[in-house]
């Protein structure tokens, strides 16, 4: 697989007129400053990016909304809590392995948190190595608060697409975590 990005630029010096980088890709892509609009297009065609577009449309539409500056990762581990803190102790490699993020990452996420107060983490009682990561008073405010929005923030964004197209798009999905799991 090769990709091929040529880089021209209206650079007066010859030697730098023409910049490439080859990576073991497949696909070639020629880029050039004039064909900014074809460069666009192709973007959006492109799975990660729709992604990520995506991402920031929904989290700029939270912001907006609920305004207690807080990201869609934090939401959802402060509704994972909620749903089974009564079930089970949830310690942070749960949320490492449900989210499929690394031990760091989910470390400052979860400072962040414990900064904001959303967050406690207490000693396991039978490993006092392990901390047992609990909802505060103000985590479970903003629970009740994040459930009603999202319910209606989803509602919103899953008008006019059918229960088929909605399955079709959660299997393609999976097909995709599957394949990313295999790299």
């Amino acid at each position: 697989i090769n990709y091929n990005f040529v880089l021209k630029t209206n650079h007066k010096n010859p030697e730098n007129y023409v910049k490439s980088v080859d990576y073991s890709w497949h696909i070639t892509y020629n880029v050039s400053i004039l064909t900014k609009r074809r460069i666009y297009m192709e973007y959006e065609k492109n799975i990660g990016i729709s992604f990520k577009i995506i991402s920031n449309q929904i989290r700029r539409v939270m912001d907006k909304k609920l305004g207690h500056n807080i990201t869609n990762i934090q939401m959802f581990i402060l509704g994972y809590i909620y749903e089974n803190q009564n079930n089970k102790d949830i310690y942070q490699k749960d949320i490492e392995k449900l989210l499929n993020i690394r031990r760091s990452t989910t470390t400052e996420i979860l400072n962040v948190m414990e900064k904001k107060d959303f967050v406690k983490r207490i000693e396991s009682p039978s490993d006092k190595r392990q901390k047992i990561i609990v909802l505060s008073k103000k985590g479970k405010y903003y629970v009740g608060e994040f459930e009603k929005f999202i319910f209606i923030v989803e509602k919103e964004i899953l008008k006019d697409i059918s229960n088929e197209e909605k399955d079709n798009f959660f299997c393609v999905l999976e097909k995709i975590k599957k394949n990313l799991d295999s790299l």
